[in-house]
Protein backbone atom coordinates (compact mmCIF):
# COMPACT_ATOMS: atom_id res chain seq x y z
CA UNK A 1 0.00 0.00 0.00
CA UNK A 2 1.65 3.55 -1.08
CA UNK A 3 1.18 6.02 1.61
CA UNK A 4 -1.01 8.44 -0.82
CA UNK A 5 -3.57 5.19 -0.90
CA UNK A 6 -3.03 5.18 3.04
CA UNK A 7 -3.48 8.93 3.29
CA UNK A 8 -6.79 9.12 1.10
CA UNK A 9 -8.35 6.14 3.49
CA UNK A 10 -7.80 7.81 6.49
CA UNK A 11 -9.23 11.29 5.54
CA UNK A 12 -12.44 9.39 4.30
CA UNK A 13 -13.07 6.94 7.43
CA UNK A 14 -13.83 9.81 9.88
CA UNK A 15 -16.85 10.86 7.94
CA UNK A 16 -19.12 7.65 9.54
CA UNK A 17 -21.95 7.04 11.33
CA UNK A 18 -21.16 8.94 14.59
CA UNK A 19 -19.69 11.77 13.18
CA UNK A 20 -23.19 12.06 11.15
CA UNK A 21 -25.40 10.68 14.02
CA UNK A 22 -23.44 13.33 16.31
CA UNK A 23 -24.29 15.89 13.56
CA UNK A 24 -27.61 15.94 13.42
CA UNK A 25 -28.37 15.21 16.78
CA UNK A 26 -26.92 18.54 17.37
CA UNK A 27 -28.53 19.94 14.45
CA UNK A 28 -32.41 18.69 15.68
CA UNK A 29 -31.26 20.12 19.27
CA UNK A 30 -30.50 23.27 18.27
CA UNK A 31 -33.49 23.48 16.00
CA UNK A 32 -35.84 22.64 19.19
CA UNK A 33 -33.80 25.36 21.12
CA UNK A 34 -34.23 28.02 18.59
CA UNK A 35 -38.07 26.95 17.75
CA UNK A 36 -39.10 26.71 21.28
CA UNK A 37 -37.13 30.55 22.11
CA UNK A 38 -38.97 31.51 19.58
CA UNK A 39 -42.38 30.16 20.25
CA UNK A 40 -42.53 31.23 23.97
CA UNK A 41 -43.09 35.03 23.77
CA UNK A 42 -46.18 33.96 21.76
CA UNK A 43 -47.03 30.99 24.49
CA UNK A 44 -47.01 33.93 27.75
CA UNK A 45 -48.94 35.97 25.40
CA UNK A 46 -51.85 33.21 25.47
CA UNK A 47 -51.35 32.42 28.97
CA UNK A 48 -52.07 36.41 29.64
CA UNK A 49 -48.27 37.72 30.39
CA UNK A 50 -46.50 40.04 28.63
CA UNK A 51 -43.42 38.52 26.95
CA UNK A 52 -40.58 40.42 28.80
CA UNK A 53 -41.77 37.78 31.47
CA UNK A 54 -39.27 35.37 30.43
CA UNK A 55 -36.35 36.58 28.82
CA UNK A 56 -35.42 39.86 30.80
CA UNK A 57 -31.57 38.84 29.75
CA UNK A 58 -29.82 36.64 27.37
CA UNK A 59 -30.28 33.00 28.86
CA UNK A 60 -33.42 33.65 30.80
CA UNK A 61 -35.88 32.44 28.23
CA UNK A 62 -33.98 28.75 28.33
CA UNK A 63 -34.57 28.92 31.95
CA UNK A 64 -38.42 29.40 31.69
CA UNK A 65 -38.97 26.68 29.03
CA UNK A 66 -36.84 24.49 31.53
CA UNK A 67 -39.44 25.52 34.50
CA UNK A 68 -42.20 25.01 32.41
CA UNK A 69 -41.13 21.75 31.19
CA UNK A 70 -40.68 20.70 34.38
CA UNK A 71 -44.14 22.00 35.55
CA UNK A 72 -46.26 20.19 32.72
CA UNK A 73 -44.19 17.12 33.90
CA UNK A 74 -45.41 17.79 37.70
CA UNK A 75 -48.60 18.61 36.45
CA UNK A 76 -48.75 15.17 34.21
CA UNK A 77 -47.58 13.04 37.20
CA UNK A 78 -44.15 12.55 35.59
CA UNK A 79 -41.72 14.24 37.75
CA UNK A 80 -40.71 10.72 39.32
CA UNK A 81 -38.55 10.32 36.07
CA UNK A 82 -36.43 13.85 36.64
Amino acid sequence: MSAASGTASISSSWHNRTVIGAGVTSFLADVGYESATAILPNFLLLLGLPPDVAAPRRGGALRAIVLLAISALAVAGLARYL
